[in-house]
């Protein structure tokens, strides 16, 4: 996959148009790093979009493909009906609401805001972004945050200015009925979770090993990760002797797959 990745992302680029790179694939494919890397170095301004196709597509590869081009991911099983999701597909990219995004946090003052590079923003799929902030959330009375962006997919002009108005109480910052201050604990999950995918992405995409950040983020947040996981411990029962017993267990393979020396 690799060859097509550079074919399509190296190819000289038309810069009055925008262009979209779409990829699919129904195998197994295994060079996530090498693939995510060579997209970091080659994208530009192009957004890449792609599409899983069968029953067991690569999905951490797709979801990460699609997060470093700043597009959409979709996966299109078997029993599915393929005319409804392109067609899905193409009426979502063909009316951007806003591109070229970009935030001013105001007041805030906001810090290791993720992603690093804000998505275009298409109908029917948000966009979600998380940092923290040093700021006086009351200051944002005079100053607030505010949004930029080219509207309807234009590529000049004037950039619309949409402001962001939150209601700030005393427990930190609300808009609506749902508190996003220091006393929400999934807030900071939500943030951790997108810290460990940049460093994970700036790890691909320059071969700098960050395994040390991503576990000290990890264990620090409660989080699964590259490096790090969950284990269940049953406190009922203990073996007998000062070490366990090694248990083989068979692993599930992929839906539509046969085991190793079954054929298929």
């Amino acid at each position: 996959m690799i060859h097509g990745i550079r074919a399509a992302l190296e190819y000289p680029q038309d810069r009055n148009r925008q262009r979209y790179v779409v990829f699919l694939t129904d195998g197994f494919i295994g060079n996530e790093n090498e693939i995510l890397g060579a997209m970091h170095d080659t994208i530009g301004a192009s957004l890449v979009f792609s599409f899983g196709i069968g029953t067991s597509p690569n999905r951490l590869l797709l979801d990460e493909m699609a997060r470093v081009g700043r597009g959409a991911v979709a996966y299109l099983a078997p029993t599915d009906d393929g005319a409804a999701v392109m067609s899905a597909f193409f009426e979502r990219v063909s009316h951007p609401a806003l591109t070229n995004v970009e935030i001013d946090f105001g007041a805030l003052r906001a810090a290791d805001v993720y992603p690093r590079q804000i998505p275009d923003l298409f109908v029917g799929r948000p966009v979600v972004v998380t940092g923290r902030y040093t700021g006086n959330p009351d200051a944002l009375r005079n100053d607030p945050i505010t949004i930029r962006g080219l509207a309807g997919g234009m590529e000049h002009g004037e950039p619309t200015r949409v402001p962001v108005h939150v209601a700030v109480g005393s427990e930190g910052l609300a808009e609506g009925s749902a508190r996003t201050g220091g006393a929400t604990r999934g807030v900071r999950e939500v943030w951790a979770r997108a810290l460990i995918r940049d460093l994970e992405n700036e790890s691909r995409r320059t071969g700098r090993d960050r395994r040390r950040e991503i576990e000290h983020t990890a264990l620090r947040n409660n989080l699964m990760s590259t490096f790090t996981s969950f284990v269940a411990v049953d406190s009922a029962t203990r073996t007998s002797g000062e070490y366990g017993v090694r248990v083989e267990v068979p692993s599930e393979v992929p839906a539509g797959m046969a085991p190793v020396g079954q054929g298929g």
